[in-house]
């Protein structure tokens, strides 16, 4: 999931969003996020109904928020942590 999310991120390499549901792919999104974060080119984070994160991708998004990302459940509403 780091590796993935590191290499979606190199390949974007400009200015994103990201949005992702809860799906298998999620947690890759989300650590794509936190390295955009880190690189200054995130614009804004969605994950589609959040709460049902669980395991690698729960703790993804609890990365984020650690680091003041602040993330949507749907675009335009903030997700409550």
């Amino acid at each position: 999931m780091e590796a993935a999310g590191w290499q979606i991120a190199r390949f974007v390499g400009q200015r994103a969003a990201v949005v992702c549901g809860v799906g298998n792919n999620a947690g890759d999104g989300l650590a794509a996020a936190r390295h955009l974060h880190r690189w200054g080119k995130l614009v804004k984070v969605c994950c589609i109904d959040a709460s049902r994160l669980r395991g690698a991708a729960a703790r993804e998004l609890d990365a984020l928020q650690l680091l003041g990302v602040e993330v949507e459940d749907e675009p335009g509403r903030r997700l409550l942590h």
